[in-house]
């Protein structure tokens, strides 16, 4: 029967082939060969029916593992029996072991890695020695071992008779899975068989290889070839939209003339698209025209809209990356790009309760799942390198990094460039290819989010991990799922008790988070003082964020004039201009008036008592004044009277100034 089997198995009729091993394991249950092929149908059954086509991977994708993983169970139990008695068997089983292993992304598994060992490749054929060296090249991918990948390529038997396509293929897998040094060496050799066939496409590919590599006149040099290669072909106008989008990318690096110009070409050839709109920009006057005025009042009401949208509805910031249609890189910086402190994101909780429990997920797991968000973050506070010493393991989905890499692609940030160079070469943080596990109640989110999100969300439930996130909202969301969360700000505390990083760290660490406008950052005197000394004593957005936090719901208005009386001390004993030394006192002066008038104005006016944090104006112009010498004592007595003119304080002006001429007469 198992010659029957093979016959069926060897002509493609998987069907009968399973049908024959059913029979011969009904009779023989223990039989090794039956069992392998059994196997073997399971495998070719699911390459038939669930395989995924593409061309750019070493290993095979599947829409299902099922046939897969019941073929691994069946060759490791026909394994056992026969291991040490039928070595030419045991082999041809590990070598099935070993594919399977592969493509359930398990090849790295100790038990699979060593059995990988134990198979003499002189009893193999050429083209399973092949197929091993192909192997190895995904397991290396995989690792992130770039360099050893790309020599066991270039080292096989194969090599040279590898055609010009493959070799283009293979350099694509490559570039695809972040080892993008390995795809430029491979088609830097093909580069003179791709100008002689003027391919298009090949140098579409270099020049993403380019930006990558942060070689931006190189990019431009292939996407121009390309440009130029492609006229009079069907490519025409796929060339000319990826000069005009690499161009784009390249805008705000000096590149503003040649994206002109390309659009000007394209639309000359493609007029039926309207690429380009002709308006009037200068009316006869030589003021703006009423249609450009018209053009940025759209833009603003559109900016406005989707900024109350947000505020108005519960969803994660993931949301406006459909809504504002911009990469991630460039919604999470919305607010400081648009000037707009109103525009914020939801970060922390104001209730203890949740900061504990975000502190208790993150300290009582042993794995954690890492979204977008804190990456960015993580990046941005240049403290990748940090996530080692937690000593925990760490996991993002493949599509994530896919995601990663497609926004460097459009943007070059600095942030961004440092996370993706981080995240393909550091081998800590496991990259997952695929989550098979059903989760209905997450799945029914993917038409409103990306699918690196859903399989992220579903990574974290599925092995039980703590998910890494700095959006609020969504951790709020994962909670119902029963998926424990933590943000950044955990983990920037942990840093600093375990001293990973010191309070300065910490501090100008907080003054990143501020700069991606979230809320409910708490702060002190002392980290203010060190984010205001890292933007040269002046007064900042990310400084006005924290600050302008006062102004939110539940905020203790008297433990920011706490912050501020410190600040202002630690302020005064520098030796900055004393210009800027009262910016800032004059700054937070008016933001404690901004608070009594909106919050306390009429508690004030009908009552004899002075709330407890409004003394804290008076401690910081005190603070202020004896700490002054006299060109700083002459500039707090011009802006007392702005400041003190309030019904509300009528003594202060007199009491203040006294304490200026008090101070003046004693220096």
């Amino acid at each position: 029967m198992n010659l029957v089997s093979e016959f069926y198995l060897e002509s493609g009729d998987v069907n009968k082939s399973l049908e024959f091993t059913e029979y011969a394991l009904g009779f023989f249950p223990d039989s090794a060969r039956a069992k392998q092929l059994r196997a073997k149908a399971l495998i070719l059954k699911a390459q038939s029916d669930k395989r995924i086509p593409t061309s750019f991977s070493f290993v095979p994708e599947f829409s299902d593992y099922k046939d897969i993983e019941q073929a691994l169970i069946l060759l490791e139990e026909a394994l056992e029996p026969i291991r040490y008695s039928d070595e030419y068997l045991a082999i041809s089983i590990k070598l099935d072991i070993r594919f399977c292993s592969i493509w359930l992304r398990r090849a790295n598994d100790s038990k699979y890695s060593s059995m990988l060992k134990s198979i003499d490749t002189t009893m193999l054929t050429s083209n399973e020695r092949h197929i091993l060296e192909v192997d190895k090249v995904a397991s290396c991918m995989e690792q992130r071992d770039f360099s050893i990948a790309l020599d066991t390529v270039k080292n096989s038997e194969q090599w040279q008779y590898t055609t010009y396509k493959e070799k283009k293929i293979i350099a694509h897998i490559f570039l695809l899975g972040g080892a993008v040094e390995q795809a430029e060496s491979i088609l830097r050799e093909l580069e003179r068989t791709a100008e002689a066939e003027k391919d298009v496409q090949f140098f579409f590919c270099l020049s993403l290889v380019d930006i990558l590599l942060n070689n931006k006149n190189l990019a431009i040099k292939e996407v121009e070839k390309a440009k130029e290669y492609a006229k009079g072909t069907p490519l025409e106008k796929k060339a000319l939209s990826h000069f005009n989008a690499v161009m784009m990318r390249y805008a705000n690096f000096g590149e503003v003339d040649r994206l002109m110009h390309g659009m000007f070409e394209y639309d000359i050839r493609y007029p039926e698209d309207k690429a380009l709109i002709k308006i009037e920009a200068i009316n006869k006057e030589g003021q703006l025209s009423d249609e450009v005025k018209s053009i940025f009042l759209d833009q603003k009401k559109r900016y406005e809209g989707i900024r109350q949208v947000f505020k108005d509805n519960p969803a994660p910031t993931y949301f406006l990356e459909k809504v504002w249609k911009k990469p991630y890189i460039e919604v999470i910086s919305m607010g400081i790009d648009n000037g707009d402190p109103d525009f914020t994101f939801e970060f922390n909780s104001p209730s203890s309760e949740v900061i504990d429990d975000f502190a208790n997920a993150f300290n009582n797991t042993e794995s954690l799942v890492f979204d977008y968000s804190a990456l960015l973050n993580l990046s941005k506070m240049d403290l990748l390198n940090m996530l080692s010493k937690f000593s925990k393991k760490m996991f993002i989905v493949k599509k994530l990094f896919n995601k990663i890499q497609e926004e460097l692609f459009l943007v070059e940030k600095e942030d961004l460039r440092r996370l993706w160079n981080f995240i393909r070469k550091n081998k800590d943080i496991q990259i997952i290819d695929s989550v098979s596990k059903s989760c209905p109640e997450i799945e029914r989110l993917k038409d409103h989010f990306g699918d690196w999100l859903i399989e992220s969300m579903k990574l974290a439930k599925d092995i039980s991990a703590t998910y890494i996130s700095d959006d609020l909202r969504l951790l709020n969301f994962l909670k119902s799922e029963k998926i424990k969360g933590a943000n950044n700000y955990i983990l920037l505390r942990e840093m600093l008790n375990r001293k990973l990083i010191d309070d300065k760290i910490y501090s100008l660490s907080l003054g990143d988070l501020a700069e991606r406008s979230y809320i409910f950052i708490s702060f002190s005197g002392d980290n203010l003082f060190d984010i205001a000394m890292e933007d040269k004593s002046k007064i900042t957005y990310r400084t006005y964020h924290l600050i302008n936090q006062a102004f939110l719901p539940y905020s203790e208005i008297k433990s920011f004039t706490q912050v501020f009386i410190r600040f202002i001390y630690l302020l005064w004993r520098t030796g900055i201009l004393p210009e800027d030394k009262v910016a800032w006192l004059k700054f937070l002066s008016n933001t404690i008036k901004r608070l009594v008038d909106e919050k306390l104005t009429l508690i004030v006016i009908n009552s004899d008592t002075i709330p407890n944090f409004l003394g804290d104006l008076g401690i910081m112009w005190k603070t202020a004044i004896l700490n002054s010498n006299k060109d700083e004592l002459n500039i707090l007595k011009s802006v007392a009277d702005e400041i003190f003119n309030e019904q509300y304080m009528p003594k202060a002006l007199s009491i203040t100034k006294g304490l200026i001429e008090k101070r003046m007469n004693d220096l």
